[in-house]
């Protein structure tokens, strides 16, 4: 694996650390290379920590707002550190990704107070000049909420050293004129500070304004300084190497370095059916050739007979139309929402003339139990006799298994509640063009 421990000047592992009441959290650091590109990862899972602090970068989900704050400390601000103070790195720009990191503004606001000897308007200023932020959803519940208690507790230390009172610093995570028993929240940070704020699809820009057009009370909501930069794929990474084959064939040398141009795709329609269909099926029975496997090993672990799994997986169709569903099971992105008419879609999935078959992947929240409620519904409605080798829902979903579904299925279903998914525009566009269009 390209991962290794970095290492201090006197050649032993680099651990830094990053401070909480009462103690410090330790820090040990990797290297990742990633191509070309050097990621670094924080590990607390070191003997320097107590039992407790060990846990803080086991896992992403899970724990309770205690956990979730020590983990957004850690990459916010002893992220910060590990670059400037450690690896001697002075970024340009830092980009928060959600709010979720969104404390390293007040670890580069601190770091330039003292280096600069300035006000906290004058750092803020300055940190300003060199952060953008991303906000990617437009569901409230999507940007965390830390009870003021709780920040209290990890920051009451720090706020002295921005020269700001206990109230100055709570409000940098509020709306303006909202009481103080709010809870602090990291989207509002991070729009309050970050230079350039943007959605990620032209809609959810939109809604993004109206949605936090309240942290700027003097200016109309739809005014509100939050643009967007339409999220897309990188069209070489997901595209099936055969299917790659018969574009470097058919069309313009080059053509992957001017996607975005019209003329590019002119000669589309040069590719001979069949060589195109060809591939396409292809890529449908590895496809099903996935589907078999995690089927039958998910239902031999929860007890059914080779009889009745060989009975499910054998009607595996690669001449069906097949539909295919992956995403993160939210609410909103209605997985279910095609089977509300069970008698319609009992007909359609068992019309013999016109087989269909649909596959589902995905993950929950660990915390949504409305979620994880779904998947288990569509697991109940696959199991039904008149939906038995017609549906199916595979687990461990992850980018491996999403690049033979994006290349598999012939028609892409995602329906979920305007204005909710920010990215709906980027899925609907991109997985056409690339997959199944043609």
């Amino acid at each position: 694996m390209p991962i290794n421990p970095v290492k201090d000047e006197k050649g032993e592992d680099l651990t830094i650390y990053v401070k909480f009441p009462k103690r410090r959290l330790y820090l040990k650091v990797w290297q990742i290379n990633v191509g070309r590109v050097k990621l670094y990862l924080l590990d607390s899972d070191i003997e320097k920590n107590n039992e407790e602090d060990r846990d803080v970068t086991l896992r992403l989900y899970g724990g309770d707002q205690e956990m979730r704050i020590r983990q957004e400390i850690v990459l916010g601000m002893a992220g910060v550190n590990l670059l400037t103070k450690y690896l001697n790195l002075n970024p340009t720009v830092y980009h928060m990704n959600e709010g979720h990191s969104a404390f390293l503004n007040l670890e580069i606001i601190k770091n330039i107070i003292k280096e600069k000897q300035v006000s906290f308007e004058v750092a803020r200023d300055i940190a300003s000049s060199k952060t953008v932020f991303t906000t990617h959803t437009p569901v409230p519940a999507g940007n965390d909420i830390f009870p003021l208690p709780l920040v209290e507790k990890y920051f009451k230390d720090f706020w002295p050293r921005l020269g700001l009172s206990r109230e100055e610093f709570l409000k940098l995570g509020m709306k303006p004129g909202i009481d103080l028993d709010e809870g602090f929240n990291m989207g509002i940070l991070a729009l309050k500070i970050a230079g350039k704020k943007n959605g990620v699809s032209k809609l959810h820009g939109a809604v993004s304004r109206e949605l936090f057009g309240d942290v700027w009370p003097n200016i109309a909501a739809n005014e509100s300084p939050i643009g967007y930069v339409t999220n897309g794929i990188h069209t070489c990474s997901w595209l099936a190497p055969k299917m790659k084959e018969l574009y470097n064939k058919y069309l313009i040398p080059y053509w992957q370095d001017n996607i975005h141009e019209d003329r590019i795709w002119e000669k589309i329609r040069n590719i001979p059916d069949d060589k195109l269909w060809a591939v396409h099926i292809d890529r449908k029975e590895k496809l099903l050739k996935l589907v078999k496997e995690s089927t039958t090993e998910r239902l031999r672990r929860s007890g059914y007979s080779y009889e009745e799994i060989n009975a499910i997986v054998s009607k595996l169709n690669p001449e069906a139309l097949t539909i295919g569903f992956a995403r993160r099971f939210a609410t909103y992105k209605r997985a279910t929402l095609i089977f509300k008419d069970l008698e319609r879609i009992t007909q359609i999935l068992n019309n013999e003339e016109r087989p269909v078959q649909i596959i589902f992947a995905g993950k929950a929240h660990p915390a949504d139990k409305e979620g994880q409620d779904l998947i288990k519904y569509i697991h109940e409605i696959s199991m039904m006799p008149q939906f038995k080798g017609k549906i199916f829902i595979l687990e461990n979903y992850n980018i491996a298994m999403s690049r033979y579904l994006i290349s598999g299925v012939d028609v892409w279903l995602n329906n979920p509640r305007r204005p909710m998914e920010a990215s709906r525009n980027k899925w609907t566009k991109s997985i056409c063009k690339w997959s199944y269009q043609f």
